[in-house]
């Protein structure tokens, strides 16, 4: 039996190694790092979903238009059984109310919800980068896309987020992938796998659907390039179409029984759920919306925009000459890859330029393929200076300080990335606000909690931005967003980012300490502010009244 291990680790050893490459940097610091403003709506309705599958209630499992079904599966099961076993060792249960633990068990909470998810997004990207390498795909090359994808700080941010498009992203990438693997290996099977992998992706969000039209354009490619006849080109091409509609159909097929497979409430209302997911996702969301900030007020532009703003310099700057050494790849299924994830980022820019509602976390869907056409620069540099090995040397110190550097710098709130090409935090906050997602908070908490040790509880916080309560978990005391809420007493602490310090006061507040980038990026984006208690206000008018 140990035999047989080995040789099961030897002959998957690369896709091990792949998975270990994109897994590490997602567990470093998991649940410690970030709760988005948004992750306390999936913490309920994960809850939520799981309660009213065992109660056999399975419409109400419909939380949300999105729908997010794969990661209340995920989180919600993993949660059930921590609970349970919580539960069973201490004699009681740490949940709250749904969504809600006791902030003792918080940031254990919220790696136990995490930890399924990345779990799946390292093996879905790691699988198609394994499938790459069975399709002859240069190894190197694939470890370099590896490396630089999984280390890209935004989408490493976005993928060990609480929320929907870390795996959007990876269901995306992986059935498409799996597409180019089927008509290489000529195996049915991977026809249907590519099905379910896109059907878990609905499942989670139904945004995934924009990837069909470019997968069944790229299937009637490939059919045409094996059934391409000179002689016969009409023959050819209506034998091209026939077979790409009839296999894209059996893809549609497998996807969509996937999504009633694994959707409960698709069981017992499947009409209503589908017309609940186009008003409130489609018709009310993405066409209903305010567009984001965009300095070149385009919307054709914006995600291209976004690119350059969320995507480390190295990889904007290698783009460029990776447009012109692909016309000189002599591998022809690496040179068409590259050419098919290029065209991919274009018209995924094109697509999503329709709907109103433009977020910068949406260019995470198209970062796989942008990151894998980038990358290839990258890798023939590396090529070229092999046989050169001091300047192998200094280029293998150069990417290795580089990814090093910006990982520190941003650890653990990754999502935070602004490109190094403007500075940074520091240079785009002179172009524009920064648009916080709930970044730093989780750091704010533990430090202020070991500050206090167990006299936290008495404290009082108030971070006057927006939602950011939202994102502030974890800590032992409790966070308002005005003072005026507080009913006894006073704020012991103001937390506050870098626009809002008028809503300090600052006559009785001291700065103790501030969070952000670090050098050689270093910004001071949340401040926090120890203040003393607010002198009483005057009950009558008398006390009013200097004295004689």
């Amino acid at each position: 039996m140990l035999l047989s291990f080995k040789k099961y680790l030897i002959k998957y050893r690369f896709f091990i190694l792949l998975f270990l490459i994109f897994l590490i940097p997602r567990l470093v610091g998991l649940g410690y790092d970030v709760y988005g403003i948004d992750a306390g709506r999936w913490d309920f309705r994960s809850d939520e979903f799981i309660k009213y599958f065992l109660r056999g209630d399975f419409l109400k499992t419909n939380q949300k238009y999105h729908p997010g079904v794969t990661l209340m599966w995920l989180s919600g099961l993993s949660k059930k059984l921590f609970y349970t076993l919580f539960k069973l060792k201490t004699g009681y249960s740490p949940v709250l109310y749904p969504g809600t633990v006791y902030p003792e068990w918080f940031f254990i909470k919220n790696f136990i919800a995490k930890f399924p998810v990345v779990t799946v997004i390292s093996f879905l990207i790691s699988y198609s980068l394994y499938l790459l390498h069975k399709m002859n795909i240069n190894k190197k090359y694939l470890l370099f896309f590896a490396v630089f994808l999984s280390l890209e700080p935004f989408f490493l941010g976005i993928s060990r987020f609480y929320h929907l498009s870390g795996m959007e992203a990876s269901f995306s990438f992986v059935g498409y992938i799996t597409i180019l693997y089927y008509y290489f290996s000529k195996r049915t099977r991977y026809l249907y796998l590519s099905g379910v992998f896109l059907g878990f992706g609905l499942l989670t969000k139904t945004s995934v659907a924009i990837v069909l039209p470019f997968l069944g354009l790229t299937m009637f490619y490939l059919e045409l390039k094996e059934n391409l006849n000179s002689k016969k080109l009409v023959n050819s091409l209506f034998r091209a179409f026939y077979l790409s509609i009839f296999r894209f159909l059996i893809v549609l097929f497998v996807s969509f029984l996937t999504f009633f497979l694994f959707f409960p409430a698709m069981w017992v209302r499947p009409f209503w759920v589908v017309q609940d997911i186009i008003n409130s996702g489609v018709k009310d969301t993405a066409f209903g919306d305010k567009r984001g900030f965009s300095f070149t007020k385009s919307p054709y532009l914006y995600y291209y925009e976004m690119l350059f703003i969320r995507s480390t310099g190295l990889i904007i700057i290698s783009f460029v000459p990776s447009l012109f050494l692909v016309f000189k790849e002599k591998s022809k299924p690496l040179k068409e890859l590259l050419f098919l994830l290029l065209l991919y980022v274009i018209y995924y820019n094109f697509v999503m330029s329709f709907p109103s509602k433009l977020k910068d976390r949406y260019i995470t869907n198209v970062l796989p393929f942008f990151v894998g056409f980038s990358s290839y620069a990258l890798y023939k540099l590396y090529v070229y200076l092999s046989k050169k090995k001091t300047a192998l040397y200094f280029y293998r110190f150069f990417l290795v300080f580089y990814l090093g550097m910006t990982f520190y710098v941003y650890y653990p709130n990754f999502s935070a990335y602004h490109t190094d090409l403007l500075g940074g935090y520091a240079g785009y906050s002179k172009l524009a606000k920064i648009r916080n997602r709930g970044e730093f908070y989780l750091q704010v908490s533990q430090y202020l909690n070991k500050r206090d040790g167990s006299k936290a509880y008495e404290k009082a916080v108030v971070s006057p931005r927006g939602e950011s309560d939202r994102s502030f978990k974890g800590y032992l005391g409790t966070v308002f967003t005005s003072e005026s809420f507080i009913k006894k007493g006073s704020a012991s602490y103001y937390v506050a980012d870098y626009s809002d310090l008028d809503d300090v006061p600052l006559g009785r507040c001291t700065l103790i300490k501030s969070f952000g980038p670090r050098f050689p990026f270093k910004f001071d984006y949340l401040l926090v502010f120890s203040c003393s208690p607010k002198e009483k206000e005057p009950t009558s008018y008398h006390l009013l009244k200097p004295k004689i």
